[in-house]
């Protein structure tokens, strides 16, 4: 279940220098306060873009949320839309947060 959220998840390279991160959280938008799950926080830095990263932590939240049995996972980009597509993805509103 979802009781133990927020997690955090972070990418390392091979000399263990951060990557990225991603997180699984509950109630993320006050705006939404129907939408309980979330994914959020996912940051890859730049030096580490266009590898895979970002795509890797997505779907071990996806996984990890699937392990925890959330229900339902949400998310807010502003600008990265067809990113989360790939994944599956919908857009059921567009609002700026």
């Amino acid at each position: 279940n979802g009781d133990n959220l927020p997690l955090a998840f972070a990418a390392v390279d091979k000399e263990g220098r951060l990557m990225g991160s991603a997180a699984l959280k509950r109630f993320d938008m006050a705006c939404f306060p129907e939408y309980e799950y979330w994914l959020g926080d996912v940051f890859v830095l730049p030096q580490f873009r266009g590898l895979g990263v970002g795509r890797q932590l997505v779907s071990f939240c996806l996984d990890k949320a699937h392990e925890l049995g959330l229900p339902h996972l949400f998310l807010y980009t502003p600008d990265v839309q067809a990113v989360y597509e790939k994944f599956g993805w919908k857009e059921i509103t567009q609002t700026w947060h």
